[in-house]
């Protein structure tokens, strides 16, 4: 039996929500690196708020023995918001041991990777 629902609609229940709480959460990256306490607060609060999303899907669709794409879809943001909050980790690690320079470079480089994994995730999703 195969499921499906009108794409507009879709794309407003499942998608959008989703993109909303992934771009807050990515909001983190905006910040300085010495708010690492405020990338992690907003980290693992997006993240409770997508593991909710999650679940409120998957109580919409019966239980599959293959990847759904809304399951591809939440481990493409699962791998993300781990990259959000190891990064705000590691920049609490190097702030705590009066590394600011070295802090502020990974957060740039941080910025830069961004972009590049978003990409990769997101063709990775579509395609597999």
């Amino acid at each position: 039996m195969i499921l499906s629902r009108p794409l507009i609609s879709g794309i407003i229940k499942d998608v959008l929500p989703l993109a909303v709480i992934t771009g807050i959460s990515l909001l983190a990256f905006a910040m300085a690196a010495e708010d690492y306490n405020n990338k992690m607060a907003l980290g693992i609060t997006t993240l409770l708020s997508a593991t909710a999303f999650h679940l409120s899907l998957l109580s919409g669709i019966p239980p599959t023995g293959y990847l759904t794409f809304a399951d591809r879809m939440m481990i493409a943001v699962y791998i993300l918001f781990l990259f959000n909050i190891g990064s705000a980790v590691y920049l609490m690690t190097l702030a705590r041991k009066n590394k600011k320079e070295q802090a502020k470079a990974f957060n740039s480089k941080a910025q830069k990777i961004l972009p590049i994994l978003i990409v990769v995730l997101a063709i990775m999703t579509i395609l597999i």
